[in-house]
């Protein structure tokens, strides 16, 4: 599962990501147009599904936040979509590009199971204990 908070990502990188995992990313002006040409453009994928990989879901942000808050924002609508209660398997790893783990997005993320933290050049990748 990923979550995209960078103002530009650009097609290819959200294409590499979208290939790997469901995305999530914040409604920008340069992002919305890149989300945009992405739809177009790929190939029909055999689900329509927001939990299927390919899957782009983009997300209303306050410009006047920070990424961070943006991420924890929308956490508990990833948790919603995407968790025990909603796929099998719920998924357990967030890939977060754009934002730092900030000691609140840290409790936020413990509060849904998330143990782990590492991090990353593009941000951090957050982990649930497995089983």
């Amino acid at each position: 599962m990923g979550i995209i908070v960078e103002l530009d990502i650009g097609a290819a990188k959200l294409a590499s990501v979208a290939a790997r995992m469901p995305v999530w990313i914040a409604e920008t002006v340069k992002n919305a147009n890149t989300v945009e040409h992405f739809r177009r453009s790929a190939a029909p994928r055999e689900s329509p599904s927001h939990t299927a990989l390919g899957a782009v879901t983009t997300f209303i942000i306050d410009p006047n936040a920070t990424p961070e808050a943006w991420v924890e924002e929308i956490l508990a609508v990833v948790e919603e979509h995407h968790g025990f209660y909603s796929q099998t398997p719920p998924y357990d790893c967030l890939e977060v590009m754009g934002a730092q783990p900030t000691s609140e997005l840290r409790e936020a993320l413990a509060e849904l199971g998330f143990a782990k933290i590492l991090l990353n050049s593009r941000g951090f990748r957050a982990e649930k204990p497995q089983g």
